[in-house]
């Protein structure tokens, strides 16, 4: 009896065993067989422009993964690639060389159009979700309009090839899955309108002196890219909206040579801890640096006439700020909701008007912050619109000397201390950190001053019209 048990026990236990290898041996062969049907290779060669389609069978065009191109394309096959082939997703183009093409078939419909040679076409792959990597032709000079538009499957870090010198707008806008750094070919020399707009996986750009323009938005709400951004100085235009929603950059260098900051460039890059604005520019657009929490203090170069809508609006973390005397107007909410700010230097001896600046300081406690102004303008900020809400008027500021004396002024840092030549006996000099706490307030009783620095860091030296920031 005894037995007939043990062999039942061996017999339940070689059934159970045997059914798990038939499980497996299942399991294993549906995984090859979902493998075998993930990616199907095609390795193809175009003898003749425009045949692409005719060469694929009906099969093919549906299934095919992984396609190996060489020979020659235009216009017309790359509708093939965009719209005949659902689940094409790794393309090898790196044989290929595009050849023109004009006529009514190509991926820019309706209508007709002339596509170049040597270029990817616009609306090459517009909307191409399946496609998650692209090998380049060696040949190609141009990307057109549109042609990765909303690409959102394409993943890693793009190598856009050397001899590329042209690209249009939104040429990859919508790219999220693009990671890494990207490299701007040195043969470009401008980058267009929504070029890279939305790509938030990028982490960084290169972006080489032979750039001289970047359009609107061309990295707008690229959230991933982060730390210091370099602009060569080779680049005297920077448009709208550019690095909007940039919320991870820390810090970005700005060419010498543009004079102008567009509406929006800056909004809610909240992670912006400093911002040097080129002594050059001569205006700042509109939400130019709104929202930009990290931002503790901001210099206005002297070039400057007039405030706009929100300039620095919601800037919460902005402590000092400094309004140079050319200032002489100033929109709506130039300041609103700057409730950190301890500190603004005004110097223009006439007060700017905000007559029509309503809410420009709303936030503001206008009873803690300071307002510095011209030795002989207390009584004028006092009685001016907005002005006057301030408790705390304190007439120390230089307005007898121009702006040619100004650039006399010379800064340096030695031993742990500003050194401050070139300035007049009696003119007023101020240092403060970039926290706005002021380090130093006074008048200068020698034409070489030294102000003992508290510890290694940034300060910002008000002295005369200008204000300057050293580092120690």
């Amino acid at each position: 009896m005894a037995g007939n048990k043990t062999l039942g026990k061996f017999a339940v236990k070689y059934i159970i065993a045997f059914e798990m290898k038939k499980t497996i041996l299942l399991l294993l062969g549906l995984c090859l067989s979902l493998m075998l049907q993930a990616a199907v290779l095609k390795t193809i060669d175009v003898s003749s422009a425009g045949t692409l389609y005719t060469l694929l069978t009906a099969t093919e065009k549906t299934t095919v993964t992984d396609l190996t191109v060489t020979g020659t394309l235009d216009a017309r096959d790359f509708v093939c690639l965009r719209d005949s082939m659902p689940v094409l997703s790794r393309l090898d183009l790196s044989a290929v060389y595009i050849d023109a093409y004009t006529g009514t078939a190509g991926t820019q419909v309706p209508g007709t159009y002339t596509y170049a040679a040597g270029g990817i076409p616009q609306k090459a792959f517009y909307f191409k979700s399946s496609l998650s990597s692209l090998i380049f032709p060696a040949s190609v000079t141009s990307i057109g309009s549109n042609a990765f538009m909303y690409c959102t499957g394409l993943s890693g870090v793009i190598s856009i090839p050397s001899g590329v010198s042209s690209m249009g707008n939104d040429a990859f806008s919508g790219c999220a899955g693009l990671t890494g750094n990207l490299v701007i070919p040195s043969s470009m020399t401008s980058l267009p309108v929504d070029a890279f707009w939305g790509c938030s996986g990028l982490t960084s750009v290169t972006i080489p002196s032979s750039i001289t323009s970047i359009g609107n938005d061309a990295f707008c709400n690229c959230s991933g890219l982060t730390g210091v951004l370099n602009i060569p100085s080779s680049v005297t235009s920077i448009g709208e909206g550019v690095f909007a929603y940039c919320s991870k950059l820390t810090s970005v260098s700005l060419p010498p040579a543009i004079t102008s900051i567009g509406l929006s460039t800056f909004i809610y890059c909240s992670g912006l801890t400093s911002i040097d604005i080129p002594a050059s520019v001569t205006s700042i657009g509109a939400s130019a640096f709104r929202y930009c929490t990290g931002l503790t203090s901001v210099v206005i170069p002297p070039k400057v006439t007039t405030l706009e809508y929100w300039i620095f609006g919601d800037c919460t973390g902005l402590k000092s700020v400094s309004i140079p005397s050319s200032v002489t107007s100033a929109q709506c909410y130039v300041f609103s909701g700057c409730s950190g700010l301890t500190s603004i230097y005004a110097y223009a001896s006439t007060p700017a008007d905000l007559t029509a600046a309503y809410n420009a300081f709303a936030s503001v406690n206008t009873g803690t912050c300071t307002l510095y102004v011209p030795t002989n303008s207390v009584s004028a900020y006092q009685a001016a619109t907005l002005w006057k809400d301030f408790t705390n008027i304190v007439g120390n500021l230089a307005t007898s000397v121009n702006n040619a004396l100004a650039s006399q002024v010379k800064i340096s840092v030695q031993h742990g201390q500003a050194i401050v030549t070139g300035v007049p006996i009696g003119d007023a000099l101020s240092v403060y950190n970039l926290q706005g706490t002021p380090i130093y307030s006074g008048k200068t009783d020698e034409t070489t001053t030294a102000v003992n620095l508290p510890a290694h860091g940034a300060y910002v030296v008000h002295v005369v019209t200008k204000s300057f920031k050293v580092v120690y």
